[in-house]
């Protein structure tokens, strides 16, 4: 199929108008303005909100910009989810906006940018990360503000653009380290881009580099007083820790679950297709540069799927460069004999009423419940009924301390989630006795950091989970003094069972079982 001329795209405008497609859009925006406040915090967010009151230059697993949005949130509005979750919300619409302006810059149609913003806040992944306060929120919006800097750099050559690519790339890298994967494919496209190449002898990339580097200081710092863990956590150490899994069907089936089945269609259309890309971005020079912008950092992905398990939400921002490409395909008529284009534009629309209603029902399912609809009974670490949880802890706390005369440790046989979800939930708000599995030896994420009891062992230590194999371990009863039976209370919330905890009581615990890292101050 030949490329599309511009001539011809202004001639086969968009069957509806731009101000309808954001008409739409608002509807997406209306869901998570009207529950981020409603939800409970699922237990990842619980876990970052610790980082907040725990507040540091950087930790172990993230660089600090989601701790830094959830102290300011909850300074503003409390310990609440709307607090938690302000920060994500506002970095939704920021992303939003950048997606726009990008957009308009590189198609002569409006309604292309409408749609664009559109399926940036519709497709599940764009929606979650608007929604939901964790490092993706930041890395999102960051990740389309340097979009649309570095195209006004490279391919508009707009001298002052540099500033604001150097800004977005610095707080990229205080969000989510993968943020260096758009840096690279930047310079991939300048390595094959004639006219781009002449930046390389001009100061303002370097310049742009410097200040990214400058505001990225402070995770710096931190790591060279921690010996690099936060690197080494994410790096080397990680992959050489994990077993070999090939895992690039997940990869793929990730996708599907980002995009949308519809939205996946029409990445791979645009992936395939010269002349849809033609179509949506007129400009060869636009075009290269957001194809780079999606295939280095998927490609890297996909490397690594061969070898190891990715998870889901990492290939989030290789896609929004591919948004301009994906709005064609909604907003614009399919070319005559084309039936995958004109197949999508007739599903199009109603996968994006299906996806409203989807996340229409989910929000209510989940604040309110739906009539005659039970709630599935949950093990493991779930994301329904963290406040009853942590009442039964707290009434188990209380019990030891009333037989013991001290207050005892919780420790949470999982990795973090369920100390983050007590922790968050606890009843009087004293969650510092909160740990995790670091008591027993186990790896604990930021808890082997945060650790701190004088006692020496001499403290009672209440162990609970949501499994009962996890009590069972081994290293329990070697790292617990004294341990005694697993017992179980149900968890009800409204009106049913929702889970079991699990619990073992012990008179102390063994200090040299306990992992533990101490700050470097």
């Amino acid at each position: 199929m030949k490329p599309i001329s511009p001539a011809a795209v202004a001639a086969a405008p968009s069957l509806v108008s731009a101000r309808q497609w954001l008409a739409l859009a608002g509807f997406f925006v209306a869901l998570r303005l009207l529950f981020f406040p409603l939800a409970e915090p699922i237990v990842d967010e619980a876990y970052y909100w610790l980082y907040a009151q725990r507040m540091e230059l950087a930790f172990l697993d993230h660089p600090p910009m989601v701790a830094w949005l959830d102290w300011l949130g909850t300074h503003l509005l409390g310990n609440t989810p709307a607090g938690v979750r302000l920060g994500a919300v506002a970095c939704g619409l920021i992303a939003l906006s950048y997606v726009y302006r990008l957009t308009r810059q590189v198609s002569d149609q409006p309604a292309v940018a409408a749609g664009a913003v559109l399926l940036g806040c519709a497709l599940p992944g764009f929606f979650l990360a608007g929604f939901l306060s964790t490092p993706d929120a930041p890395l999102v919006a960051a990740w389309a503000a340097g979009l649309f800097y570095l195209h006004q750099a490279l391919v508009r050559g707009q001298a002052r653009a540099w500033l604001g690519a150097g800004l977005a790339m610095g707080v990229g890298l205080l969000a989510k380290y993968p943020i260096v994967l758009l840096a690279a494919a930047a310079a991939g496209f300048v390595l094959t881009d004639a006219q781009a190449r002449r930046w390389l002898g001009r100061p303002q990339p370097y310049l742009a580099v410097a200040l990214a580097l400058l505001l990225f200081a402070p995770v710096l710092v931190w790591n060279a007083q921690h010996h690099w863990a936060s690197f080494a956590f994410q790096g080397s150490r990680r992959v050489g820790q994990l077993q070999v899994e090939f895992s690039t069907h997940l990869l793929l089936a990730h996708a599907l679950l980002l995009l949308f089945p519809t939205g996946a269609v029409a990445a791979f259309g645009a992936a395939t297709r010269p002349a849809w890309r033609a179509q949506a971005v007129p400009d060869a020079r636009s075009r290269r540069f957001l194809l780079w912008t999606a295939a280095v950092p998927f490609g890297v992905f996909f490397a690594f799927s061969l070898y190891q398990y990715p998870h889901f939400h990492w290939t989030g921002p290789a896609y929004i460069g591919l948004l301009p490409f994906l709005a064609a395909t909604l907003v614009l008529p399919a070319p005559a004999g084309d039936r995958l284009r004109q197949a999508l534009r007739r599903i199009w629309r109603p996968s994006l009423y299906a996806l409203g209603a989807v996340y229409g029902a989910v929000a209510v399912y989940l604040v309110w419940g739906l009539p005659g609809v039970p709630y599935p009974t949950l093990g493991d670490v779930a994301y329904l009924g963290w406040h009853e949880t942590a009442q039964a802890v707290h009434e188990l706390e209380q019990q030891v301390e009333r037989d013991t005369g001290q207050r005892p440790l919780v420790a949470a046989m999982s990795k973090w989630a369920i100390a983050a979800g007590l922790s968050f939930h606890d009843l009087d708000g004293r969650y510092d006795n909160i740990t995790s599995r670091n008591l027993v030896g186990g790896s604990a994420v930021m808890f082997e950091y945060w650790f701190d009891d004088p006692s020496g062992g001499q403290r009672p230590v209440l162990a609970v989970d949501f499994e009962r194999k996890d009590l069972e371990d081994p290293r329990v009863d070697a790292a617990l003094v004294n341990v005694g039976p697993i017992r179980q209370r149900p968890i009800h919330w409204r009106g049913q069972v929702i889970r079991h905890l699990y619990y073992r009581i012990a008179t102390g615990y063994r200090p040299q079982a306990v992992r533990r890292v101490r700050w470097a101050h």
